[in-house]
């Protein structure tokens, strides 16, 4: 595959023409990059430039994983939450927590906020909320503090978590102003 075809499939993705730019990320998928089989698997989860198929975006992820691609590995864990295999997704996504890969982080503590497989569990929640924050993620940044808001911390905690908003509101502004972070929506 050569780098001048993916160059293109790049640039026809990022136009909005995900139909055109499968091909070529397949074909590439096919030969072994891992980066490919990653972006095939996140086009078949969503259903862009191809029809939705869980099942395959499961297989592409899982090789993509396979070959140590830790992105294509997240996507197997939202794979896996998507299908209600929470044990399975929540392994996946503690062995990226413990690389310190904070979307994973962050999808932790949503499962524990969301109770998936389990009882809710809002001080760990909290925890890995936390953690994700300081790793940089910013819905873990505001789901903390949201969450701190509403006195999930202790009602002696709501003003902190009032400061704690606004912290992110203005941290958030300055990433859309100097467009030096990539701010990704987690699935």
């Amino acid at each position: 595959m050569l780098s001048d075809d993916l160059e293109e499939a790049d640039r026809l993705y990022a136009n909005g023409n995900a139909v055109d730019a499968f091909p070529t990320y397949k074909a590439a998928a096919l030969a072994g990059s891992s980066q490919c089989q990653r972006i095939v698997g996140w086009m078949y989860y969503l259903g862009e430039g191809v029809g939705k198929d869980i099942l395959a975006a499961e297989s592409w992820f899982k090789k993509s994983a396979v070959s140590g691609d830790i992105e294509g590995k997240f996507g197997w864990g939202c794979v896996e939450l998507s299908l209600c295999k929470y044990e399975e997704a929540q392994r996946i996504f503690g062995e990226l927590a413990q690389a310190r890969f904070p979307p994973a982080v962050f999808r932790l503590g949503w499962m524990e906020e969301k109770g998936c497989g389990r009882d809710v569990n809002i001080q760990l929640a909290l925890k890995w909320y936390r953690e994700a924050a300081s790793l940089g993620n910013l819905e873990a940044e505001k789901r903390f503090a949201v969450m701190t808001l509403k006195g999930w911390r202790g009602v002696v905690r709501v003003p902190v978590g009032f400061f704690l908003y606004v912290r992110f509101f203005f941290r958030l502004v300055v990433v859309a102003i100097d467009g030096s972070h990539r701010i990704e929506l987690l699935r």
